[in-house]
């Protein structure tokens, strides 16, 4: 899918034409010989991965093992949380306009994925794997608040999508999501069940 990824634009500047042409449709019987064992993947020869998200939210993880009391971590907006009393964070609406969001006592994580800030001419950097095109969403900005930040950060990618079995599937309970339409509304999904942001 990098490959994908860099002819929507990646490896060029935000906004700016892909320097490379359209990526082929990759055949999905290849992506199919992905192998997974204990803490190894295995590609088919001629698949690459960009699996910077994921190892942003990762490292991160990592890094607040070393953490202890009061903390905030911040990863490339990637936020590891760990609070010993209920607090607040701030973060930004597509319009650029401050939110607040009320975040529990304890450790938890906070991502957020748009198709707004990594975006070129030739489309954003959420790739659907069936077409290698820039993904169709139903949102532009979703924020997920979870138990850890790996699974924010994961879960992040699964709303904007709107994948929303998947995310019932794969979402704790517990799990908050703050979603931004075209029109900048936001709507809310807690325990399966979306509904409008009541500021």
């Amino acid at each position: 899918m990098l490959g994908a990824l860099e002819a929507a634009g990646y490896t060029t500047a935000p906004g700016a034409a892909p320097a490379r042409p359209a990526a082929p449709v990759p055949d999905l019987d290849t992506l199919a010989g992905v192998t997974v064992q204990d803490d190894l993947i295995r590609l088919p020869r001629g698949v690459r991965l960009d699996l910077g998200g994921t190892a942003k939210s990762w490292i991160a993880a990592q890094a607040a093992r070393f953490l202890s009391g009061d903390a905030l971590l911040d990863a490339g907006g990637d936020l590891h949380t760990q609070f010993m009393r209920p607090g607040t964070l701030g973060i930004r609406t597509p319009d650029s306009a401050p939110l607040v969001l009320n975040v529990g006592a304890g450790v938890g994580g906070v991502a957020t994925s748009s198709v707004l800030t990594r975006a070129w001419a030739g489309g954003h950097h959420l790739i659907d794997p069936r077409t290698a095109r820039p993904a169709a969403t139903p949102w532009v900005q979703v924020t997920v608040l979870a138990g850890r930040v790996t699974v924010a950060e994961t879960l992040a990618k699964v709303a904007l999508l709107g994948a929303d079995d998947l995310l019932r599937d794969l979402a704790p309970p517990g799990t908050q999501v703050l979603a931004f339409d075209r029109h900048v509304h936001a709507h809310t999904w807690t325990d399966g069940t979306w509904g409008r942001w009541a500021a």
